[in-house]
């Protein structure tokens, strides 16, 4: 019995203002997705009491279940009603969330929090624990909305909406509830095939590029039910030899080998456990039609469908492949008036996308080789060719549209998509946000084919293609190799170059740790620049006989040519060096000619001294 209750009777312990005779009513159930019912009403007298807000209550797997009128459209004939589970009237009654915390709570403790005074209740199996802050949002955008402090992106879980009280647990449904054989033709059952994902034979590769010796692969035990193999290079970045690993590393969950063949067979293991993973199992979606199935001599294979609801799941045998996988029901079609499942989806356990995005941030996070400093190049690049391979798969099943924008906005400004955006040939923009007359968004966000403009763009690691230069945000690391910063550094505390050039004789005069600026070994070989501060060694007046003043690809000499009778000295005064050749400082033909006091920084061009501050 479908029956309807007027805006504002809220008495559902009785019967509804009227009883309805719909020609058509189905509930509508699918995991994270939709739940609403839709209805077919002839116009008549009972008619006159379907409005919007009221309120239906249908039998569903769940029970009866209520459902309140958003959308209706009437006809000649008919009128055809969309109505949504009641708990969504927590939106406008429950109060507003302005500032109520969760702080390490298990999911039942945060559905209490988040529902406290409302009216309404929640219930969870839910036992990790995680903190959201709930501030300036209603309820539902608390517990479902697509923001970081929802409950649905803090503790995950699957959610039944069962009129004022709301579960969210780790799954819904049951495992093993049934089996079924499809692979053959059936008017009741419509199969989608994908295997462009399967792998077969994996080459395995751990930290750092360590692969098995001799090329060997792991191969799936149903490697030849598959007409060619399947191969692939898996990289387990979390498997790494004891000189590879970084402080914390096995704290993290990293598997830590003191020597290669322990790394080899923590590879195969790792592989092995992929396969267990279903990754040699082709993507297989099965919508199945109850209605047309039980007309059917073979319906008592399927009898077991008519049982189970949605989050359920249990082995499909693909008859031709002679494979079974595990599907879930993760939508189902319930006719109301003759109370019964009338169509389903079946499908296989797949990640959502929240979930894909939380892998790329974690792979990323992996990519800074400790032994050199730099990014992992081969890492960067798979990542990227990721990125480009799901690019390319959206590509080619879009299809076309005649037009070359489109504009998607939700003016109610309580609702929790509550925005616009234009997509179009030129771009993406985003806005969340009128303008003061009202008449047009104030766009933010905009991505067109070479940039990206945004108020805030949040990553972990900006990097070049090569992992040569980048800058990681979340340490504050600016790493770049073989390259040339452009601007002004502070040198005294940057680059640490004191306020004098000092010659220093470390060995003989001065002894172990008395290090200048300029640096002369025992035997006089070579001098070069120490970036250090140095005051108050050797005295004025004090000569040496050789010396080489070197910065970057080039250099000044000065050698004491005792064959030829020149004299060579080199002069330390009171607050600079200089050399003397005959009374000619020798600083290069382009260079510095005097005595020069550095206090700040020297500027050389291909050796040569070309300016000092």
């Amino acid at each position: 019995m479908i029956d309807i209750y007027s805006p504002g009777n809220d008495n559902f312990d009785k019967n509804g203002n009227c009883t309805l005779f719909p020609t058509s009513c189905i509930a509508h159930f699918e995991i994270n997705g939709e739940w609403t019912v839709t209805m077919i009403h002839p116009l008549d007298k009972r008619s006159n009491f379907i409005e919007r807000d009221a309120i239906l209550r249908v039998p569903t797997p769940y029970g009866e279940l209520l459902y309140q009128i958003k959308k209706y459209d009437k006809s000649d004939y008919d009128i055809q009603v969309t109505a949504y589970p009641i708990f969504l009237r927590a939106k406008g009654l429950a109060p507003f969330l302005w500032d109520r915390r969760a702080v390490n709570c298990n999911g039942q403790q945060a559905l209490d929090i988040i529902l406290e005074g409302s009216g309404f209740s929640g219930e969870s199996n839910i036992q990790k624990i995680s903190t959201a802050y709930f501030e300036q949002m209603n309820v539902i955008q608390a517990i479902n909305g697509d923001v970081d402090n929802s409950f649905i992106n803090r503790w995950g879980g699957e959610i039944a909406w069962l009129n004022n009280k709301i579960l969210v647990n780790d799954r819904l449904g049951q495992d093993d509830r049934f089996r079924a054989e499809f692979g053959y033709n059936l008017n009741g059952v419509k199969e989608t095939f994908d295997e462009s994902e399967v792998i077969t034979r994996i080459y395995p590769k751990a930290y750092n590029g360590h692969m098995l010796p001799n090329n060997e692969s792991i191969d799936s035990s149903i490697i030849n039910q598959y007409s060619e193999p399947h191969p692939q290079i898996i990289e387990y970045s979390n498997i790494k030899l004891r000189a590879d690993a970084s402080d914390g590393d096995e704290e993290n969950g990293d598997i830590i080998c003191e020597t290669l063949e322990d790394l080899y067979d923590a590879l195969r293991q790792a592989a092995r456990n992929d396969f267990d993973s279903g990754c040699d199992l082709p993507k297989i979606t099965y919508e199945v039609s109850l209605v047309d199935l039980s007309r059917m001599d073979s319906y008592k294979q399927f009898k077991d469908l008519v049982s189970i609801i949605l989050g359920d799941s249990g082995k499909i045998r693909h008859k031709k492949m002679n494979i079974e996988t595990n599907q879930r029901v993760i939508s189902l079609e319930y006719d109301c008036i003759l109370e019964k499942i009338d169509s389903m989806t079946l499908g296989s356990d797949t990640a959502s996308f929240f979930d894909k995005v939380g892998t790329a941030t974690s792979s990323i996070e992996k990519v800074v080789d400790v032994k050199n400093n730099t990014i992992i190049a081969e890492k960067i690049q798979g990542i990227i060719n990721a990125a480009k391979a799901n690019l390319k798969a959206q590509k080619d099943v879009a299809h076309k549209q005649d037009v070359r924008a489109m504009l998607f906005e939700d003016l109610d400004p309580d609702s929790p998509t509550y925005g616009a955006m234009c997509a179009g040939t030129q771009g993406i923009q985003i806005s969340k946000k009128r303008n003061e007359t009202n008449t047009d968004w104030v766009w933010g966000t905009a991505i067109d084919f070479e940039s990206v403009i945004a108020d805030y763009i949040i990553t972990g690691i900006l990097s070049d293609k090569t992992g040569n230069f980048y800058l990681n945000l979340d340490t504050g690391e600016l790493v770049m190799n073989d390259g040339t910063f452009k601007g002004n550094l502070d040198t005294n505390k940057s680059i640490k170059i004191g306020e004098y050039l000092i010659l220093a004789n470390k060995m003989k005069n001065y002894g172990e740790g008395n290090q200048g600026i300029i640096y002369v070994g025992e035997d006089h070989s070579d001098t070069y620049i120490l970036m250090r501060e140095a005051i108050g060694f050797p005295t004025p007046g004090q000569t040496q006989k050789r010396i080489s003043l070197i910065s970057g690809d080039a250099s000044v000499s000065v050698i004491d040519d005792s064959e030829t009778g020149k004299s060579v000295e080199v002069y330390v005064g009171d607050t600079s060096l200089w050399v003397k050749n005959d009374g000619i400082y020798v600083n290069g033909s382009k260079g510095i000619s005097g005595t020069v006091r550095v206090k700040n920084s020297l500027t050389t061009v291909n050796g040569l001294v070309t300016g000092a501050s």
